[in-house]
């Protein structure tokens, strides 16, 4: 069961999509795994925190996005995160 974003998706962040995630995980402290890119620390984001980023709407993020409400954990981790990125890179 997938609950957290994967180095390899993380990676997949243009620099400004990188800051735009530090700046928003130093204003919600994380308590979850992290990694080390360029000197700096990135958070690793769980389904919880990616909700929490999305904000009240995240389902409506899932409607638009994935067809509907994903079935498998797996899916939903990569959904939402397919709607973090979007946010962060614009």
């Amino acid at each position: 069961m997938k609950q957290h974003i994967t180095p390899e998706q993380l990676d997949e962040l243009s620099k400004k999509g990188k800051k735009g995630l530090r700046k928003w995980c130093q204003a919600h402290p994380l308590q979850t795994g992290s990694m080390i890119i360029d000197d700096e620390i990135y958070y690793l984001l769980s389904i919880g925190q990616m909700v929490e980023f999305l904000g009240d709407d995240w389902w409506q993020y899932l409607f638009d996005e994935c067809d509907g409400l994903p079935l498998y954990t797996n899916e939903l981790c990569d959904c939402l995160w397919g709607d973090v990125k979007e946010i962060l890179e614009k």
